[in-house]
């Protein structure tokens, strides 16, 4: 089973929107799918609509609670940022609703590779991922944003210079990119943890991300 179609397995309900679709269109989608994404591209067939969204600084174009599900495929490492793409995710998500996140995991073998060679040598990537992170860390990015991650899923072991995938199958922590499986289950926090001086006692401090409505 690829990438996509895994995606929509995972999916629920008929109401679902496909963010940063542009690259990849989801063929496997069935019911009222909405695309958008920061490029423009021609509407998939199976879509009811798309729309260009630049999801660094614009909201979802969509009321509240209104989507039973919303696929993050492989986007939000592109976006400055991820905090505000999980709130309006979570602000546009019936409670309750799907939200399937994929995203290249830090610790995959060839990203450990990358970062103990590319210091030393010429680096030809300019870097289209904004951010990288492993599965602790997205676990509770996710969680901060009013999600429950019910089950995180791999893909496969990637060969570079070759079309080699080898699936991982139970053992997902060895797979290039992780699918988390998650559902909304409150509302983003607006705190962040600190330490109190010369203690090992967190404080809570609020922020200013208030929940858009």
């Amino acid at each position: 089973m690829n990438l996509l179609e895994k995606q929509a397995k995972l999916s629920r309900g008929k109401k679902i929107l496909d963010v940063g679709f542009a690259q990849e269109p989801n063929a496997y989608l069935k019911g009222e799918i909405i695309g958008i994404d920061i490029q423009k591209v021609k509407k998939p067939k199976n879509y009811s609509k798309v729309s260009v969204v630049n999801l660094n600084s614009e909201k979802i174009p969509f009321k509240n609670n209104y989507f039973d599900s919303v696929i993050l495929g492989s986007c939000i490492e592109h976006v400055e940022n991820p905090s505000f793409l999980l709130r309006e995710t979570n602000r546009v998500l019936k409670n309750g609703g799907r939200l399937v996140l994929t995203v290249p995991q830090a610790n995959d073998w060839w990203t450990t590779v990358h970062n103990w060679i590319l210091p030393f040598v010429k680096d030809q990537d300019e870097g289209e991922h904004l951010s990288n992170w492993g599965k602790l860390d997205m676990i509770r990015l996710i969680k901060r944003n009013g999600f429950v991650v019910n089950k995180v899923h791999g893909t496969h072991i990637m060969i570079p210079l070759t079309s080699i995938e080898i699936p991982v199958g139970p053992f997902h922590m060895l797979g290039w990119v992780l699918i988390f499986e998650c559902e909304k289950t409150g509302v983003p926090v607006n705190y962040v943890l600190t330490r109190e001086q010369k203690s090992s006692k967190f404080l809570k401090l609020r922020t200013n991300n208030r929940r858009n409505t």
